[in-house]
């Protein structure tokens, strides 16, 4: 397991604890294992790379753009007739423009990167 604790005297020290006990350690546990890892993905996304040792790793990945289909159906004047096949009780507007064909210079208009994120991973 990792250096920083001694899982084998944990283990321990927890069949020895009551059931009260064990419930008000994991509740600690816990908490400090959520403020740990906000802390471990800002650093990450900080950082802009990904992060590994020998029993754990923080992956970084930047994000996935995305796109306003919407908007760019608008700008290409799609009418309700040629989105009528892409409708059910939605109207698929990606589909729609994508039939359509976007310029490239409208999808960059329409277009956002994702927020990056971290996957925390126990090896």
């Amino acid at each position: 397991m990792g250096a920083f604790l001694d899982v084998g005297a944990w283990e321990k020290l927890i069949d020895e604890m009551s059931i009260e006990e064990k419930l008000s350690a994991w509740a600690d546990i816990h908490h400090i294992c959520q403020v740990l890892e906000a802390s471990i993905k800002y650093v990450v996304v900080t950082l802009g790379e990904s992060v590994a040792t020998d029993c754990a790793s923080a992956r970084f990945f930047s994000g996935r753009t995305e796109y306003d289909y919407v908007g760019i159906a608008r700008e290409l004047g799609l009418t309700p007739e040629e989105l009528a096949p892409f409708t059910s009780m939605v109207v698929d507007y990606r589909s729609a423009c994508l039939e359509r064909g976007i310029p490239n210079e409208m999808l960059a208009r329409h277009s956002r990167m994702g927020s990056p994120y971290v996957v925390l991973k126990h090896e």
